[in-house]
Order: structure tokens, then C-alpha cells, then sequence
């Protein structure tokens, strides 16, 4: 992730399960990075009905507590933890599904 070559522009990003891995400082990079290769809205692609980019994040939050904690080599963010690192890197949330908590029986 810190080390990806961007060469294209994108109508989609999708961040599985490895923003968790490295540092808050570089992961906003990222999503800045992320950002600015997302397609922009043209005639062009709002014509074929593709108007918009997104970037998704799937991974661990923790919903009950702000602060981080490590866990299987991974800092494990809060959802307001996330939420502050895409604002700061001039991102807005349209949608999210979850925090979902799972459980071991």
C-alpha cells in the first residue's frame, strides 16, 4: 500500500482489510493519494451512467472506543478514528454499512 504506483485513474477504489497495517500519517496519504485518481465527473462518463468514483474500506473498527489498539500486528481504529482520517484527507462519507460486531460462540 505505501509503496503503490499509481499509473491510472480509477472509477472505484477498494481498500480490503490493510489500511489497518500501516500508520495513520500514511494511510491518510493513501486515501489522499486515492483521492486524487479517482475518475472525475465528465459529459462523457455521466452519459454512460458512471458519473461518480468511490473508495470503499472493509476492515476491523472498533465501535466503543476511540482510542487504538494493537492487534495481530494491526491498529485496530475506532469508526470516528476513520471517519477523522478521511476528512482529513478532504474525503466525504456518502454511505457506510456497520460497524458490525461479531462474537465467538
Amino acid at each position: 500500500m505505501e509503496s503503490y504506483n499509481w499509473k491510472h485513474f480509477f472509477d472505484a477504489v477498494f481498500i480490503h482489510f490493510s489500511i489497518n497495517f500501516i500508520t495513520r500519517e500514511k494511510a491518510i496519504k493513501f486515501l489522499k493519494e486515492a483521492k486524487n485518481r479517482l475518475k472525475k465527473k465528465t459529459w462523457h462518463n455521466v452519459s454512460k451512467g458512471t458519473g461518480d468514483s468511490y473508495i470503499f474500506l472493509l476492515d476491523n473498527v472498533r465501535s466503543d472506543i476511540f482510542e487504538e489498539y494493537e492487534e495481530y500486528g494491526q491498529t485496530v481504529r475506532s469508526q470516528k478514528e476513520l471517519e477523522a482520517m478521511f476528512k482529513e484527507a478532504g474525503l466525504e462519507i456518502k454511505d457506510q454499512i456497520g460497524p458490525i460486531e461479531l462474537h465467538k460462540s
